[in-house]
């Protein structure tokens, strides 16, 4: 029951994100850059994972319906919602579009392999799971630990990319001056910090429940240690529509310019001012010339 009433308000709550993000990505369409456009699949797959689960849960709730195809298929969302979000905070981490308009082509290879790796390794994590309390299943317990330490490991590996890219992004917009991006990212970072704490807290005392047997046999209480980090990725998710959002002249994002450092990178509106000057300089310049 604790589930389906999460489920149905994270659904209530992402829903309005998603309307609000979408609009404004049609209102500035024209000035879009790839990385929004991501934002908005983003948001809109962590929307439909919570509904899936929202009806998923209502279902076996009212009908007693555990309905295989369906576990299977949210453990796909899941995954793929996970994966996701790691991807747009350590593009967020590295500076792309906001510290610069494009990403080493080595940081873009060591990304794709990760993702990919950890996408596949994040399904099959649950999958077990979901098949081991749903599909009637045997799992074996040697395979559920290594998926699940081998999932650990590549959170390490993005835990410490992110944060490395983060300390060196930081340093390079302090050493700008840029203070408005650079107080962004401290209050990006609290965030982040505010969230891993809260979350070690939940598996110390989901430990302690665990291996004490002092957990109550109808669950009633063990779904919080399930849900935790849906709320934790709604904060992120937030955070980083808040990073990205479309607007007419975007305040953090820089345009992916191809060929330009991080001081000349130009939003899409800049470059018509930019090359309109250009285009009369150019003229007064003949036009002294030839006199």
């Amino acid at each position: 029951m604790g589930s389906l009433v999460a489920y149905w308000f994270l659904f209530i709550i992402y829903t309005p994100l998603l309307i609000g993000f979408g609009l404004l990505c049609f209102r500035y369409r024209r000035n879009l850059l790839k990385i929004q456009i991501g934002v908005l699949v983003f948001i809109a797959i962590a929307w439909f994972e919570v509904l899936f689960y929202a009806w998923n849960f209502t279902a076996y709730n009212n009908l007693g319906d555990n309905n295989d195809a369906a576990n299977i298929l949210g453990a796909v969302f899941e995954a793929l919602k996970a994966t996701t979000i790691r991807i747009v905070l350590l593009l967020c981490a590295l500076g792309y579009s906001i510290t610069k308009p494009t990403i080493s082509k080595l940081a873009i290879a060591g990304l794709v392999v990760v993702s990919l790796l950890y996408g596949v390794v994040a399904f099959v994590n649950n999958f077990l799971l979901v098949a081991g309390y749903s599909l009637s299943i045997i799992v074996n317990a040697d395979g559920v630990l290594l998926f699940a330490y081998l999932q650990g490991i590549f959170n390490v590996i993005y835990g410490i990319w992110i944060a490395v890219s983060f300390y060196w992004t930081m340093k390079e917009i302090r050493a700008d001056k840029e203070t408005e991006k650079y107080g962004l990212y401290w209050r990006l970072i609290i965030l982040l910090i505010v969230c891993a704490t809260v979350a070690i807290v939940i598996y110390i005392v989901e430990a302690v429940v665990q291996y004490s047997g002092v957990s109550d046999q109808s669950f009633r209480a063990l779904w919080l240690f399930t849900i935790d980090w849906d709320f934790f990725y709604y904060a992120i998710i937030v955070a980083m529509a808040i990073i990205w959002r479309p607007s007419e002249r975007d305040i953090y994002s820089f345009s992916e310019l191809p060929g330009a450092g991080a001081h000349e990178a130009l939003t899409p509106r800049d470059k018509g001012v930019e090359l309109e000057e250009d285009n009369n300089g150019r003229k007064n310049s003949s036009e002294s010339n030839s006199v």
